[in-house]
């Protein structure tokens, strides 16, 4: 390793400290998870399935009536130990730099070197090209205080292509550093560029290069040589990250399928499970999501299945621990969910329940002296003939004769 003349190393040494303090980006470690919490997943079959969705959602609460779509929905979140190793990256960084300040260029460079490989793993993250830049730019002011021109020239054309916007401030080293890494920078400009095509099967995916959004779908993307980011992102499943080297002229297409979530796998394995009618692979399922400890918490999977009758369902309800069930449940009637194992014979025996249709009972007809219209059209008939006789057995009123003789 070559030496440079004290005085030199003592500039850059001030330099390096002032460097601690420079804008960097900062990993916030302790941001919260996203948390679900444990929830009730219902599917509901046959003519009568809304009814009884919300019949059964007054009785037990919220229930998730498509799981599917929900999970579709889904937002991609960066998880807690990615946001930990952001941190440790930047704890490296820091401790290079105060490597470089003491002169200890082969301390700070083992260190960055543990940056970079950290870097390189996390290339999902939002905003990992600006963290992969910070990297190489010191990678390469360390690089040239002990005189490894060529690995420093290496790091800052690295540097350049993935955050043009940076580079180094005349108070992070010294000038001739500065100088070099301004070259890598003009470099760059009228360096050519390459083009590749991007297609995504994946519905709503956006593509970004380096933190810029690109679109979705099909994407051709042009960019210049040199090291770049590539994100791409989808509601329901995880984000693909790659850092990958574009060369000069035209290259061949990219093709990427993003693998869903574990919560929307959960939700078609449930799903398929139903509508095969095999629901003693539900708790299977519900077992091995908790078992990975990556899928959300599901309290329990409720299947409801109608038929004729409006006032009838079927319920079996399923968790980890197995199935239970099956429930008859009326409408009027209070609802308590069976608590024995499911039992295939007696499940075949509720459905023939719940197909069978009640008659409702029918009343006989009231004999003819129990109607009251009968009674009725009686009593106004002798009520008519009452009256009428009344009036027939009335004496007539006694005639007198009386004659008057006008005198002549």
């Amino acid at each position: 390793m070559s030496r440079q003349a004290p005085a030199r190393r003592l500039v850059f040494a001030f330099g390096a400290l002032l460097c601690s303090a420079a804008p960097a980006p900062r990993a916030a470690a302790d941001a919260p998870e996203q948390s679900t919490s444990p929830r009730i997943v219902l599917f509901a079959s046959g003519p009568h399935a809304e009814r009884w969705a919300q019949v059964l959602a007054t009785r037990l609460g919220p229930l998730d009536r498509d799981p599917v779509a929900n999970a579709e929905r889904e937002q991609p979140s960066v998880a807690r130990e990615r946001m930990r190793a952001l941190a440790k990256v930047e704890a490296l960084l820091v401790e290079a730099r105060r490597q470089a300040a003491g002169l200890r260029e082969r301390e700070a460079l083992a260190s960055l070197a543990a940056a970079e490989r950290a870097v390189d793993g996390l290339a999902d993250v939002p905003g990992v090209s600006a963290w992969a830049a910070e990297v190489q730019l010191q990678l390469g002011a360390v690089a040239a205080q002990a005189g490894l021109t060529s690995l420093a020239e290496v790091a800052f054309r690295r540097a350049a292509s993935l955050e043009p916007g940076r580079r180094l401030l005349p108070a992070e080293a010294a000038p001739e550093v500065v100088a070099l890494c301004a070259r890598a920078h003009a470099e760059l400009a009228a360096a050519p560029t390459g083009v590749f095509a991007l297609q995504v099967s994946t519905t709503g995916a956006r593509v970004f290069l380096d933190d810029a959004e690109l679109g979705g779908g099909q994407v051709r993307a042009r960019a210049v040589v040199g090291r770049h980011v590539l994100r791409i992102e989808a509601p329901g499943h995880r984000t693909y990250g790659s850092f990958i080297d574009v060369l000069a002229g035209e290259r061949p297409a990219l093709a990427v399928q993003l693998t869903p979530l574990p919560r929307l796998e959960l939700a078609r394995e449930l799903t398929r499970a139903v509508r095969d009618g095999q629901l003693v692979r539900i708790a299977g399922e519900l077992r091995a999501a908790g078992g990975r400890g990556t899928a959300p918490e599901i309290a329990a999977v409720l299947i409801a299945e109608t038929a004729g009758s409006v006032d009838r369902a079927l319920l079996v309800r399923c968790d980890r621990a197995g199935c239970r069930g099956p429930t008859r449940a009326r409408l009027r009637g209070q609802l308590v969910l069976a608590t024995a194992a499911l039992d295939e014979a007696e499940l075949a025996h509720a459905r023939a329940w719940l197909s069978r249709l009640e008659r409702e009972p029918v009343t006989p007809p009231l004999p003819l002296w129990k109607r009251w219209y009968v009674w009725g059209g009686a009593a106004l008939a002798l009520t008519a003939g009452a009256l009428a006789l009344g009036f027939a057995l009335q004496p007539e009123p006694e005639r007198q004769l009386r004659v008057e003789v006008d005198p002549l």
